[in-house]
């Protein structure tokens, strides 16, 4: 076979090639990448920078043509060389463009290799020339047919499976040692064997690799108010066809993608779980809090009662700890004020500590009639002018 190897040297997100991919219209031609990169080596104590190969398990290419268009191929893995046929599919535009590899291992690990070029010119015939002789043949020299009688030539796609014949994924009950036969560009027949082939196993952990299986989750509603009651509208959607899915254990249709929660009044957290086509599983969960109001803000008034703390700003939370920024005029004291079981506050003035004090405890009942101990924080002085607080 006619084919071109290149050694990949890999260092931080730059990639060499030992020679540059320069092709012509419609070339096909075999690549043969051997990967290395640099790594550190300790001998007698004494660590070296040295180059070291990368052996993967498996491997797919993501190509972009000179026209745009973006392919994602499986290839074949040999050792340390990673194997592609680049073909008239790829080679059809003139004009430079990329390629790229994501490498996988048997603990799951998974590495991208850095982008590099190729480049396709035109040759000197005045017109497009591929060979498209190349088909699939039976024993007999039969050829081989699609449900439509159209005869497979080598290197074409089948249905929406972007895949070139010579790489089609062929049904699992295949043991690997069956032949097939190809005819090459003499019409002579040679044998391989399926063991040369993706099964359809291993297209799908290809697939799964570079688009895994996801969902997207939201919720009409995550922090409520302590004492509100809320209708928590959940809307999910897939990247992938389903079999079945679950939102805290209740199964649903497989349809479904919309769910309304009526009355929630606690902290609740929903878990969708989903089972792809492939048989993926995925699990996301969401969760619906419930806070009470923590206050701050500015008044000239020292009378502590309801009146004053619901006039500062309010805001949601469940943790002591904030930064805020306040514009104290004359007469004009910082409060702050946050449920007790929170803890005690300390605070920074534009930088400096102190400058506070808990001037009151006392019960307060926000307006859906939830009630606890409250601890109010007052500024020493008044008329701070743009004060800046961090709060811990």
């Amino acid at each position: 076979m006619i084919s071109k190897k290149i050694t990949l040297t890999i260092n931080d997100y730059k990639v060499k090639l030992s020679s540059p991919i320069c092709l012509y219209r419609a070339d096909a031609i075999y690549l043969i990448f051997s990967i290395y990169e640099y790594g550190i080596e300790v001998n007698g104590g004494v660590r070296e920078k040295k180059l070291m190969p990368i052996y993967p398990l498996n491997a797919v290419l993501l190509l972009e043509s000179p026209d745009n268009q973006d392919f994602i191929e499986s290839v074949r893995v040999n050792g340390n060389e990673i194997i592609f046929h680049i073909d008239s599919k790829y080679t059809n535009f003139v004009g430079t463009s990329r390629m790229q590899l994501i490498l996988t291992d048997e603990n799951c690990c998974q590495i991208t290799i850095p982008e590099f070029p190729f480049e396709v010119r035109n040759n000197i015939y005045d017109g497009f020339f591929t060979n498209q002789d190349l088909i699939l043949v039976d024993e007999n020299n039969n050829p081989i047919i699609t449900e439509q009688d159209a005869e497979i030539k080598v290197g074409e796609s089948i249905g929406n499976v972007n895949h070139e014949i010579k790489e089609l994924p062929l049904d699992d009950d295949l043991t690997g040692e069956e032949d097939i036969l190809l005819q090459d560009t003499d019409g002579i027949t040679k044998r391989t064997k399926v063991s040369n082939f993706p099964t359809r196993n291993e297209f799908n952990e290809l697939e799964e690799i570079v688009n895994p299986f996801n969902v997207t989750l939201s919720a009409s509603h995550t922090i409520v108010e302590l004492g509100d009651k809320k209708n928590i509208e959940l809307v999910w959607d897939y990247n992938k066809e389903i079999v079945s899915q679950t939102i805290n254990d209740s199964t649903l249709d497989i349809e479904e993608r919309t769910k309304v929660y009526e009355q929630v009044s606690k902290t609740t957290t929903f878990t969708l779980k989903a089972t792809s086509t492939l048989n993926k599983e995925l699990s996301k969960s969401i969760t619906i809090n419930f806070f009470n109001g923590i206050y701050y803000g500015t008044s000239s008034s020292t009378s502590i009662d309801f009146e004053l703390i619901f006039g500062l700003t309010k805001t949601l939370s469940n943790s002591k700890s904030r930064t805020i920024n306040v514009n104290a005029i004359e007469d004009q004291y910082i409060y702050y004020a946050l449920p007790s079981r929170l803890g005690e506050v300390e605070f920074k003035v534009n930088g400096f500590s102190g400058g506070f004090s808990l001037v009151k405890t006392f019960n307060l009942a926000n307006s859906y009639g939830y009630e606890e101990q409250y601890y109010v924080y007052r500024s020493t002085y008044t008329n701070l002018g743009q004060t800046t607080l961090i709060i811990s």
